[in-house]
């Protein structure tokens, strides 16, 4: 039986770390920061260094002690397999528990709102039963609606002030998309107003005019408020639907 050499079983480890990889990053860009939400969150620079630093430690650490020869073999390739594991599930919950999972229309624009900013009390206080527990397969968009006692109100207001709690991260609060549609609506901003604001994308903004255009319908955009960077959110003119969100500047 031919021997197995330290620079292939080297390959072999970094080929079975990359593909784990690979799948990885299509769950977390593709499913929990889709397009272009991991830009309003910065989260790409900080998966991918934890990826390229797990894949290539443990690779780089088979290629050293592997030998043949060694007894202990087995056991040293099972505890590089366990911790490579183990740093690779730490950092993937870490991005999990930050994820996008709500998209909250609030007074005048939409928040970005992350899994790791909403307290378990506060999840659990929301007076709709589907506000009650977190979205598994990307964000999903609701409104936030300030109540009708003006101390409550003020109550969020000193404390978001304060640096606490902010209406978009109160889920009892939450109301349906749906119902609140004729919110959104009336805060609707024209999409010619974006190119003001990216004046050097004036070509990307204008080809999304027309291909909406193509389709009979009118949009126009809401800001979003994101973590790290602030996104445009494009509507139906019309009926308020969400159609995407861009990588555009929403404000100067």
């Amino acid at each position: 039986m031919k021997t197995i050499t330290r620079y292939k079983a080297a390959v072999v480890h970094l080929s079975i770390s990359a593909l784990i990889a690979i799948l990885l990053c299509l769950i977390v860009f593709a499913v929990w920061y889709p397009n272009p939400l991991y830009n309003a969150t910065n989260v790409t620079h900080i998966f991918l260094l934890i990826l390229i630093v797990d894949v290539a430690i443990g690779p780089l650490i088979t290629l050293i002690i592997f030998n043949p020869k060694k007894k202990e073999l087995k056991w040293d390739l099972a505890i590089i397999a366990i911790l490579q594991l183990s740093a690779l599930a730490y950092g993937v919950f870490t991005v999990y528990s930050s994820r996008p999972v709500y998209l909250i229309f609030n007074i005048d624009r939409f928040d970005l709102v992350r899994a790791n900013d909403l307290a378990s009390e506060n999840i659990n206080a929301a007076n709709l039963s589907e506000f009650k527990r977190l979205p598994f397969l990307g964000p999903k968009v609701a409104v936030a609606v300030r109540p009708d006692d003006i101390n409550e109100r003020q109550k969020i207001l000193f404390s978001s002030l304060n640096g606490g709690e902010d209406l978009p991260f109160l889920p009892k609060y939450y109301e349906t998309y749906e119902q609140r549609k004729s919110d959104v609506k009336s805060r609707i901003s024209s999409i010619d107003q974006l190119i003001s604001y990216n004046k050097s994308s004036f070509a990307e903004i204008n080809n999304l005019k027309k291909k909406y255009e193509k389709k009979g319908l009118a949009i126009g955009y809401i800001p979003l408020k994101g973590p790290h960077k602030d996104l445009s959110v494009i509507v139906n003119s019309e009926n308020g639907d969400v159609i995407e969100i861009v990588d555009f500047a929403p404000w100067q």
